[in-house]
């Protein structure tokens, strides 16, 4: 990990307030993806991060490098019955039926890659989480699945968020491990 990364955590209106500058290093992220579906623009991720920072609970976390945003977190708890939106598969009953942490966003930028970063900004985002899972979506087939297969990540399902959206594999983490006396 890099010594000069400073990481941020912020709450919804904290996250607000650096909204623009998260959505330029958002699209310059997708924009190298080869996704054109209409949830990768401008507007949708505006729309929807500003609904999503006003959750309770929502959580963000920034990493910045002599003040430049070099990546980002963020999420937001789900209640007990709780899934994602659009079609998508329902995970086992223990899982659906839990409180959950939804990984919503963890973007760095490319020339910041494998350098840990991702990796602190997932520990920070999930740090001290009540629930006992932490779930995400994720293309299959990206450098990024393996990634999340490393950490710990197990997959439980098939989402697609809109019509135009790819089908994405759904993850979940156990947060918590069993504790026994």
């Amino acid at each position: 990990m890099l010594d000069d990364v400073t990481y941020v955590c912020a709450t919804g209106p904290e996250f607000l307030d650096v909204l623009d500058e998260v959505t330029d290093l958002y699209l310059d992220i997708r924009s190298s993806l080869d996704d054109n579906s209409s949830i990768n623009t401008r507007e949708s991720f505006v729309d929807r991060t500003t609904r999503q920072a006003g959750r309770d609970g929502f959580r963000g976390v920034l990493a910045r490098v002599g003040g430049t945003l070099v990546g980002f977190a963020f999420g937001f708890p789900m209640p007990p019955g709780g899934w994602w939106a659009g079609q998508a598969e329902q995970p086992p009953p223990e899982i659906l039926n839990a409180p959950k942490f939804a990984v919503i966003e963890l973007d760095v930028a490319a020339p910041w890659r494998g350098r840990g970063i991702g990796r602190a900004l997932h520990n920070k985002l999930l740090e001290d989480r009540p629930e006992p899972y932490a779930i995400l979506t994720t293309p299959p087939g990206r450098p990024a699945r393996a990634m999340y297969a490393r950490w710990g990540w197990v997959p439980v399902g098939r989402a697609r968020h809109a019509p135009d959206a790819p089908v994405m594999d759904q993850l979940v983490l156990a947060l918590h491990s069993c504790s026994g006396s």
